[in-house]
């Protein structure tokens, strides 16, 4: 069974998500399952969750001992905001949540921990830094790490040596990241890049003239990049993944509805990518303004 660098997301398994025809619905348990055992069988050996995705940790917990997978697929999952929290009470409130997502977990430990709003590095600072290191220690968590939004927050990540894992957003209409080199940096401090929106919630697997609302700004930044691949043969669908692993994250987490979903992603990984592609891209695709980028993640 191959093993590729892909996480599986599980919002869409815990709830209604994503831009492109997202459901009216949350999915079944039954259909939550069958979506996680394909992405098993098609090598996909990381699973990325968040007590914010509804049902998705109890599903997750649930498959996972269902068919005794807990020791050969990783979990990600992470500590819900701290915005309301007196920084006298991180501690407690770090160990309550972590133990509450273990146990819908079904687990005594989960492979990486991450701040889910990196405004808390801020508010708290070493108190935070001090109560995710607390659980690593105790054996509760392997890593610990933040999700960030842009690349200034990366510069938190910086201070503080502690935090082996980021998350960033990634794409070929978000290319933010490599700005000041970050990868590189990242990757020379010893910090584990992880990537996530390489498809940009959804909308590189859309075509331009069907965008609408806010979304309808990212028009002709999706018809240039259309153009811009069309001479490679490739879409912007099946280029997205290719682009993101190009950074060499330690992993990307894709989101997908079906398993037909499911394996267009894994296939469309493992296309090749053209050398001179960021090149091209780079010089007839501007640059993405803030505003849609905010539009992209709002």
């Amino acid at each position: 069974m191959p093993v590729t660098r892909l996480s599986l997301g599980t919002a869409q398994l815990g709830m209604p998500y994503g831009l492109a025809g997202g459901r009216a619905e949350m999915p079944s348990d039954r259909h939550a399952s069958s979506m996680l055992h394909a992405a098993y069988d098609l090598g996909i050996a990381s699973l990325d969750t968040s007590p914010e995705y509804g049902h998705a940790e109890q599903r997750v917990g649930a498959f996972l001992t269902d068919h005794d997978l807990h020791e050969e697929i990783a979990i990600c999952t992470r500590l819900p905001s701290l915005a309301a929290c007196d920084t006298r009470r991180v501690a407690q409130q770090v160990e309550d949540a972590l133990t509450a997502s273990l146990r819908r977990l079904q687990s005594d430990i989960v492979d990486t921990y991450l701040i889910r709003d990196a405004a808390d590095l801020e508010r708290h600072g070493q108190a935070l830094i001090d109560a995710l290191c607390h659980q690593r220690d105790k054996g509760r968590a392997l890593s610990i790490g933040v999700s960030v939004a842009s690349p200034a927050e990366l510069a938190l990540v910086e201070e503080h040596p502690d935090l082996g894992v980021v998350r960033h957003p990634f794409s070929l209409l978000d290319r933010r990241l490599l700005e000041g080199a970050w990868p590189e940096r990242l990757a020379a401090s010893g910090t584990r890049l992880q990537v996530r929106s390489a498809l940009a919630r959804g909308l590189l697997a859309m075509q331009a003239q069907a965008l609408t609302g806010d979304l309808a700004q990212a028009r002709p930044q999706l018809a240039q990049l259309e153009q811009a691949l069309a001479r490679f043969g490739l879409t912007p669908a099946s280029a997205a993944l290719p682009f993101a692993l190009a950074v060499d994250p330690d992993s990307v987490v894709v989101g997908a509805e079906t398993i037909e979903q499911l394996e267009a992603l894994v296939a469309t990984a493992s296309t090749p990518l053209p050398e001179d592609l960021l090149a091209v891209v780079e010089r007839e695709v501007p640059a993405t303004p803030p505003p849609l980028i905010a539009a992209l993640y709002a």
